[in-house]
């Protein structure tokens, strides 16, 4: 059996940085957004 676990809220393992700058280059990549800002919790 294989398994993919998607930990996107850091309970499992500290990679919030990790994963802040995967999806930050995924929107660039894939939709070319490149002014993306990482603070999550600004309005």
């Amino acid at each position: 059996m294989k398994l993919v676990m998607f930990d996107i809220d850091g309970t499992l393992t500290e990679t919030n940085d990790l994963d802040d700058e995967a999806y930050l280059r995924a929107l660039s990549e894939v939709f070319g957004f490149s002014e993306v800002s990482s603070e999550w919790t600004a309005t």
